[in-house]
């Protein structure tokens, strides 16, 4: 049986390579398979707001305004989730995390860092190894 490795430290048979190949594939399209890698099962509102942020990665819309309430996960899906998957697009360009504050800004840049260091052989990419500071870093792009 001929064996195929996808990292230096896993050696995987072909049906097993091929699954995996797919399934970043498929993470790398849907931030909702995003999402759900990173833990969460987005709500049908989650939905909505995915189904924006996909648009706006694919170019469809210049601007993207997210009004909705407290607690209904936007800053997760919006400030966390959706700039480590845009990344891995094609077409990405760099993005930019602001705030009212410095604390929350980096808080998030942190958690984007982070899932990004965790995921970067499913995202294709990963973090540029001098520059890892919260609030600014870089990737292997």
């Amino acid at each position: 049986m001929t064996s195929y490795s996808l990292t230096s430290q896993e050696t995987l048979s072909k049906p097993t390579a091929a699954r995996e190949i797919l399934r970043r594939r498929a993470v790398r399209a849907s931030l909702t398979s995003w999402a759900q890698l990173c833990g969460f099962d987005p709500a049908p509102h989650h939905a909505l707001l995915i189904d924006k942020l996909e648009r706006l990665a694919r170019e469809e819309y210049r601007r993207l305004f997210v009004f909705m309430p407290p607690g209904s996960a936007k800053s997760t899906f919006a400030s966390v989730l959706f700039p480590a998957w845009y990344l891995a697009q094609s077409n990405a360009g760099h993005v930019l995390a602001a705030s009212h504050g410095v604390g929350l800004a980096e808080r998030f840049s942190r958690k984007v860092r982070n899932a990004v260091s965790e995921h970067s052989v499913t995202l294709g990419y990963g973090l540029a190894g001098d520059s890892q500071a919260a609030g600014r870093w870089e990737t292997s792009r």
